[in-house]
């Protein structure tokens, strides 16, 4: 009976012992469980952030190029136009100046010769305008590809430095 009683107060003196240690790894579990949870919130936060930071920079560089280029165009433009008044005023002048030494004759072809002249002109000028814009325009596709693929290459950078951090938060817990 002494023995019975004895064993009886040993594994009641025992229970509270387990009870205690299953708690204590419950709560060692819950404390892993939300720092896992805390440092993938964290990386995911930090991925936004620097996938945000690499986004405004790529825009900024492509409003920066769009920019000087719809400035350089006006720019070009009104040279080219510059230009163009520049020479009709000068043929315009030859013009007179023939048509006085002249008088009637050869009013036809003084004419004809004056209207070649403004076309060639005019082409030319349209011409030159042409190539201009399209090697202003160039330096602004290449600047925005450029501007695209640092952003992508930023992207990428911010993914892979996340994943390695959330694997060495992994590492860490484990």
């Amino acid at each position: 009976e002494a023995e019975r009683k004895k064993a009886e107060e040993e594994a009641r003196a025992k229970q509270p012992s387990e009870d205690k240690a299953r708690e204590a790894e419950d709560e060692r579990l819950e404390q892993e469980r939300k720092a896992h949870a805390e440092a993938e919130e964290e990386a995911k936060r930090k991925k936004a952030e620097e996938e945000g930071l690499a986004q405004q920079i790529a825009e900024d560089i492509a409003e920066t190029v769009e920019e000087e280029g719809v400035e350089l165009g006006r720019d070009i433009h009104a040279e080219t136009e510059q230009q163009a008044d520049q020479k009709n005023a000068k043929e315009e002048a030859r013009g007179k100046q023939a048509s006085e030494d002249n008088a009637r004759a050869g009013e036809e072809e003084r004419l004809e010769q004056e209207r070649k002249a403004r076309a060639e002109a005019e082409s030319e000028a349209e011409r030159k305008k042409a190539e201009e814009e399209a090697r202003a325009k160039q330096p602004s596709e290449d600047k925005a590809r450029e501007a695209e693929d640092e952003r992508l290459e930023q992207e990428r950078k911010a993914h892979a430095e996340a994943e390695e951090e959330a694997k060495r938060k992994k590492a860490e817990e484990e």
